[in-house]
């Protein structure tokens, strides 16, 4: 029997499969197609629950909606740095926030 993804999981899911496109862009650094698709779908992926927090009327703290723009606009300026000249710290930078969107969307579950 399949089993269904909760809300919190469906959340989840887009920053953990960026995390694992960016991580493997990022172990075959010469190959730029996939380099830059990853990028571009984090960065969509970034833009996507910017404008969600944005354009909501979502009960969230200031303080919230604030990093969430902070965060976002760190994976475009990101993205741009990376694709005029490679940097493997940075791109370990973007899974590992990728990741930890993930993890704080699981973790919302249980509060």
């Amino acid at each position: 029997m399949p089993h269904e993804l909760t809300e919190n999981e469906e959340m989840a899911y887009p920053f953990l499969e960026s995390a694992v496109r960016l991580d493997q862009a990022l172990q075959d650094p010469s190959n730029d197609v996939n380099l830059c698709e990853a990028l571009d779908n984090n960065v969509a992926l970034w833009l996507l629950l910017k404008n969600h927090f944005m354009n909501t009327n979502l009960d969230v703290p200031q303080e919230m909606l604030t990093h969430v723009i902070q965060l976002s606009n760190f994976a475009i300026k990101a993205a741009i740095s990376i694709q005029q000249s490679y940097d493997h710290r940075l791109l370990e930078h973007l899974i590992n926030m990728n990741l930890n969107m993930s993890e704080i969307q699981l973790s919302a579950a249980t509060r």
